[in-house]
């Protein structure tokens, strides 16, 4: 237990109970530490609290400490930024093989040649990756019940967020897929995922950079940031939807025009 309020001055004291109730049980204790941080922000200091989150690699409390910090309200807006990004690093690494692993092993003409549709093995490919995706979201309820005991979250922008980190999901293992589909190297595949994946990242600083009206606005459209940050306000517009269903069925299209002509090859 937290025995003193740090904001009496005994900050070393107030630290080391910190540190040693992560070393005890890290995941267990880590809820108690990040509400502890968020009250005293103040007098423990930021980047003290930052250095113990890193010392112990709690790199979820840590997305979830600064949403808070900088946000100053029970809000996982932050955190489901900070997500966004690194699934887009990820996904094209979970999807690498989905194609180039069968190509390289010799295994792509008899999948080929299996009685299904070619449309329907995409499809399952994709599925399953969005399906694990999902799975691997649920780990992060821990964070909207750590809003909800310790503050009133607005329950319709939790779930917008997650439904936003949901479609980035589809569409970057989409993206992956398809560029699985070019090469028989799954890391070559890999990569070629993210570099397909950076411009809509890239967009978004770019488009502050452009003077041109119009071309600030191409970006602004272009730029994941803008479509996941309306969601995670708690905005569910149609053009954000589309965005989203629209890249994820033009990488699939292409996906499935990539493995059709290797019928011909």
């Amino acid at each position: 237990t937290f025995s003193r309020d740090p904001s009496g001055g005994d900050f070393e004291l107030a630290m080391e109970c910190l540190e040693e109730m992560l070393r005890a049980n890290m995941r267990q204790n880590a809820t108690i530490v990040v509400n502890i941080a968020t009250k005293y922000t103040e007098p423990i200091g930021a980047d003290n609290m930052i250095a113990l989150f890193e010392k112990f690699k709690c790199n979820d409390g840590l997305f979830f400490y600064l949403g808070v910090a900088t946000t100053g309200s029970a809000s996982l807006r932050t955190m489901m930024a900070n997500l966004s990004i690194a699934l887009l690093f990820l996904l094209p690494m979970l999807t690498m093989r989905h194609f180039a692993e069968e190509s390289r092993n010799g295994t792509l003409e008899l999948m080929m040649t299996a009685p299904v549709p070619l449309w329907s093995l995409i499809l399952g490919k994709w599925a399953s990756s969005v399906v694990l995706c999902a799975l691997l979201l649920l780990g992060t309820g821990l964070f909207p019940a750590i809003l909800a005991y310790f503050g009133e979250p607005d329950w319709g922008v939790v779930l917008t967020s997650y439904l936003g980190l949901l479609l980035c999901c589809m569409t970057f293992c989409s993206a992956g897929i398809f560029s699985s589909s070019l090469t028989d190297e799954p890391v070559a595949g890999g990569l070629l995922g993210v570099l397909f994946l950076l411009p809509f990242w890239i967009a978004g600083p770019a488009a502050e950079m452009v003077e041109a009206p119009l071309t600030r606005a191409v970006l602004r459209e272009m730029a994941l940031q803008t479509h996941i940050g309306a969601m995670s306000r708690g905005v569910i517009d149609t053009a954000d939807l589309a965005w989203f269903l629209l890249l994820t069925g033009g990488f699939l299209f292409l996906t499935w025009r990539s493995v059709e002509s290797r019928r011909w090859r």
